[in-house]
């Protein structure tokens, strides 16, 4: 297990989110949160950013959802106020469409995004969603391993990379390379528990952690409130 020190603090006052995942996220490390549409890898993404910050933590969000504007409502809507630290850049907010409207990516928009300086400036980078820029490229293995190959230049840079995925949306054999380079793998879905859909969050992998992890921690999302674990398990 990791020294307190090899680890960033994510914790926060209203939930348990941080002693559940073994006392925070490494760092050096690759995260990846995988789930189809709907169960909650985006709001975790979201939560891990917030709780990062607010424990001195630099954090680039590379967005595929929201507009820069949109994305701060989406925030607030949590109690997860970032507008501070987006001032003091203390946070980097990129959006993949700037813009409303339907706006095409530009075609060497990956190679752009990963030449881009200001992407380097923190310490860690969230991609939210990543399957979403392989699909725009054309799902080539190419673009994975290219991916992989900045992944682990981060990793040499001391970065921490957190990335979520779909599987829906990708081929099985690329879902599993991605798998495969992640030092803590997070799987999200909706299953019945106690007659009741729930999100459930699975820790199938959790390399380097400074305490013991649950494996698997049932949460829901209220408004003005963000996320919150449900019960206390269900191993």
């Amino acid at each position: 297990m990791l020294k307190k020190t090899d680890i960033y603090d994510i914790s926060l006052e209203r939930d348990e989110l941080t002693r559940s995942i073994g006392g925070g996220l490494p760092k050096q490390s690759i995260i990846l949160i995988e789930g189809i549409d709907g169960t909650g890898k985006s709001i975790i993404a979201q939560r891990f950013c917030y709780g990062l910050i607010k424990n001195g933590t630099t954090v680039t969000y590379v967005g595929t959802e929201f507009s820069t504007m949109e994305f701060i409502k989406q925030m607030n809507s949590l109690s997860y106020n970032i507008e501070d630290y987006l001032l003091i850049d203390k946070m980097l907010y990129i959006p993949m469409f700037p813009y409303y409207g339907n706006v095409k990516l530009h075609p060497d928009f990956i190679n752009r995004l990963f030449h881009a300086k200001k992407l380097y400036d923190k310490e860690v980078i969230i991609f939210d969603t990543l399957s979403f820029l392989i699909v725009k490229d054309g799902e080539s293995k190419a673009t994975v391993f290219e991916i992989i190959s900045f992944f682990k230049r981060l990793l040499n840079m001391g970065k921490t990379i957190i990335f979520t995925v779909d599987p829906e949306h990708l081929h099985p054999d690329l879902t599993t390379l991605l798998r495969n380079i992640s030092d803590v793998y997070l799987a999200t879905e909706l299953t019945e528990f106690a007659g009741e859909l729930v999100r459930v969050m699975s820790v199938r992998r959790f390399k380097r952690s400074a305490e013991a992890t649950a494996t698997k921690i049932p949460f829901k999302v209220e408004p003005g409130e963000g996320f919150i674990i449900e019960i206390a398990g269900m191993d």
